[in-house]
């Protein structure tokens, strides 16, 4: 499978409006692959909250949508965004396998 570059953007509240402590987040990250975490701050449904961009390296698009899957679970998130070459898909926490094929499928799209 071909190795590519995305970024993963995390929300630091849940959908329960609660928040998501960035210490935590950064080190079950650094277990999950490896990456670049920036701070920075998201706006979601009118919500502003504070949010971690997870730049991945040299990953495949279908480990990066099960990336953002784990994520969006883990964390208690309606949804991860996962962008590649201008291309972003919202992958959900309960998302099936054939729902995250179709997602890996739009994304290549960008290539």
């Amino acid at each position: 499978m071909k190795k590519v570059n995305v970024v993963l953007n995390l929300g630091l509240v849940t959908k329960n409006f609660m928040p998501v402590d960035k210490k935590t987040a950064i080190k079950i990250i650094a277990l999950s692959t490896d990456a670049t975490v920036t701070e920075c701050v998201g706006i979601y449904k009118g919500n502003v909250e504070p949010s971690l961009k997870i730049e991945i390296y040299d990953t495949t698009l279908e480990n990066a949508i099960e990336l953002a899957r784990e994520f969006a679970r883990t964390f208690n998130q309606w949804c991860v965004a996962c962008t590649y070459k201008f291309k972003t898909v919202f992958v959900d926490a309960m998302a099936t396998e054939k729902e995250r094929k179709e997602l890996e499928k739009e994304l290549a799209k960008g290539e």
